[in-house]
């Protein structure tokens, strides 16, 4: 049986590669890109949180005030990530610099929690 937070690290692998494996096959989806990326993340922070708080936030706005309180290094970067999201998912299509700036911000997400939840669960190009 996988652990709950290796569960999450694990799906948030699967996300990132799956925006990979849509970036390649297919570049013109970038609404979507975005918001596997974003996914990616919410399921990396989830890991940290069940790993280091003992529970996993229920709903996004928990999330975001548990990335508020606890982990201001991404707070920034995860903020600006959840914003390009909901604008991929209900608002506009997005730019190719949005999906730079995706990138960026997944990167520092990632760069900052990888290490903490699992060396296994790395992500990156």
């Amino acid at each position: 049986m996988v652990a709950k937070h290796a569960w999450h690290a694990q799906k948030s692998r699967h996300n990132y590669d799956t925006y990979r494996y849509l970036k390649r096959e297919n570049p013109r989806y970038v609404d979507w890109e975005v918001i596997l990326l974003f996914y990616s993340a919410c399921k990396l922070i989830d890991a940290y949180f069940i790993m280091y708080e003992g529970r996993k936030p229920r709903h996004h706005s928990e999330r975001n005030t548990m990335v508020e309180n606890y982990l201001p290094e991404i707070r920034d970067e995860y903020s600006r990530l959840y914003d390009l999201s909901k604008i991929a998912r209900y608002d506009r299509d997005l730019s190719v610099s949005d999906i730079a700036r995706a990138v960026a911000l997944h990167r520092h997400i990632t760069g900052k929690l990888s290490p903490r939840v699992n060396s296994n669960t790395q992500l990156g190009p």
